[in-house]
């Protein structure tokens, strides 16, 4: 009885090994993704892109240098890290003298953790956390320095007050884009219904179940196994049908928002001081403050067309009777393509000189997109009178943009 017992569970239990086995081979041959994998293919998804921030920013330590190829600054939007290299024109043959050095420490620490409702923002708190930045200079031929064979350094620092509203044109983009990530982010629950569908009437499923009717203890585990792994790759399988149709969009989307450049319209105010330390000899012990400044940049910019004024107080430590008062204006023009025009004039009145009571500067730009976030700019025009090099602007101005990846939707 015994001996008969043992035999038929024997018998009873090779269909059902035949059966594991044929199941756990027809697995064996797809292509089943794992879940580490389809986490980062399609469930973790970014909803930070690269953005071209760049307007040709004026480091203010540049400015304070006296070699900046424009005294009135664009309000813009920092990138992480902006490198700008100058040069003049009749000079091009020796490799340039005057670099500037900003970076924008929010971005650089916390940027993946702002969200897009405070990037958007434009209160009083969230403007100042993102657009402050501080630079450093450095010119040999700095205005502020007598001493031809000395290196001058200019320290600044500036943030927005009020940097205006993101444009219309963008915001409609992000929304899009926004739009279709949470189409991924919800596609568990859209696609429920057609899961359980397929799952009820898939085969190998059905034959696994049945097998498990008829499995030993020992075969068991096998079986569960197969069915978790046979489940999991019928819902990625459905997953990659269901993205197919939304994948195109998404990255459509996403090329237009970064080769879009980002503007904000509307009022505008910037903040910025600085100072200047001369080394005569480039001696770092014979480090000396020679002069220091604070100012107002602000207007309004609407479409293509900016109209900017600007506010400044100069200070010399050497020199008192050069310390001045500026006030200016510029008027920014862009939308051709990559090119956009500006016009600036600034008027300088001396608290105390004894020769020059007023003086004037008058300068035109042209700049170039030369790609996201890298800008060639041209300056042609008259400088202050007064400077060791002549009162004759022409220079170029190359700034080079990096990390620019900025939060593009709601969440």
């Amino acid at each position: 009885m015994g001996y008969h017992r043992h035999n038929c569970l024997q018998l009873r239990g090779l269909p059902s090994r035949i059966m594991l086995i044929t199941a756990m081979i027809f697995l064996g041959l797809m292509p089943i993704p794992m879940t580490a994998a389809i986490a980062a293919d399609s469930a973790q998804v970014n909803h930070n892109e690269p953005l071209d921030l760049m307007t040709a920013p004026t480091a203010p330590g540049l400015v304070l240098l006296g070699t900046a190829p424009s005294s009135i600054e664009h309000p813009g939007n920092p990138t992480d890290l902006a490198l700008t290299i100058l040069n003049r024109i009749d000079n091009l043959n020796v490799l340039p003298e005057d670099m500037a050095v900003e970076f924008a420490p929010y971005w650089l620490f916390f940027g993946r953790k702002i969200t897009y409702s405070e990037f958007e923002s434009n209160n009083l708190g969230a403007n100042f956390l993102q657009t402050l930045s501080f630079s450093i200079a450095t010119s040999s031929r700095a205005e502020t320095s007598p001493d031809t064979n000395s290196t001058s350094l200019g320290f600044g620092l500036r943030f927005s007050i009020l940097r205006g509203e993101i444009d219309k044109g963008f915001e409609g983009y992000a929304d899009r884009l926004d739009t279709l990530y949470k189409y991924l982010d919800t596609l568990a629950k859209d696609f429920d219904s057609v899961l359980r569908e397929r799952s009820d009437g898939d085969p190998v499923l059905l034959a696994l179940k049945g097998l498990m009717m008829t499995a030993g203890a020992e075969q068991q585990t096998w079986v569960e196994k197969s069915i978790g792994l046979r489940r999991e790759a019928i819902k990625n399988e459905l997953e990659r049908e269901f993205r197919a149709n939304k994948e195109s969009d998404i990255e459509r989307v996403r090329e237009t928002i970064s080769g879009m450049k980002l503007r904000r319209i509307g009022w505008k105010l910037d903040c910025a001081a600085g100072l200047v330390v001369d080394f005569p000899q480039r001696q770092f012990d014979k480090g000396d403050l020679s002069r220091y400044g604070a100012w107002l940049t602000g207007g309004y910019e609407l479409g293509n067309l900016s109209a900017i004024w600007l506010v400044r107080l100069l200070g010399n430590q050497n020199k008192p009777d050069e310390s001045s008062f500026d006030l200016g204006g510029r008027f920014n023009l862009s939308g051709w393509r990559q090119f956009s025009i500006a016009a600036e004039s600034v008027y300088r009145k001396y608290h105390k000189h004894p020769v020059d009571k007023e003086q004037w500067r008058l300068a035109f730009l042209f700049d170039y997109a030369i790609a996201r976030n890298k800008t060639l700019s041209f300056t042609f025009g008259r400088d202050f009178e007064g400077n060791k090099s002549g009162n004759l602007l022409s220079m170029v101005n190359l700034i080079l943009g990096f990390g620019s990846d900025r939060p593009v939707t709601n969440r």
